[in-house]
């Protein structure tokens, strides 16, 4: 973090840069670190989820990864749609998993 309720998201933002879609199951692992790491720091920071996922997805997309009307209208989807549903479904993954405070 950098500065009072500041988060730094240059992990993140390198791991979405360095990809390859579609995404290997080397890649998927590390990229799913970071996506935990940046939403811990981000909750930490008091952040909601709304606005931990807003800021995940414009990471994405600052990266490339931009979504089509597929990721609404479609029941399978592929390519920058289907990372940004994984990224999304990480961030809500990691805001509510229950964790343990000892």
């Amino acid at each position: 973090m950098s500065g009072p309720g500041k988060v730094d998201p240059s992990g993140l933002r390198t791991a979405l840069t360095t990809i390859k879609l579609p995404l290997s199951s080397e890649a998927r692992g590390p990229l799913r670190a970071e996506v935990f790491d940046y939403v811990d720091a981000l909750k930490a920071a008091g952040r909601p989820p709304e606005q931990v996922i807003l800021a995940v997805k414009k990471l994405a997309f600052d990266a490339g990864y931009q979504t089509t009307s597929h990721i609404v209208y479609s029941d399978k989807v592929y390519g920058p749609d289907a990372l940004i549903v994984e990224l999304v479904a990480w961030c809500i993954e990691r805001y509510y998993e229950p964790h343990d405070p000892g």
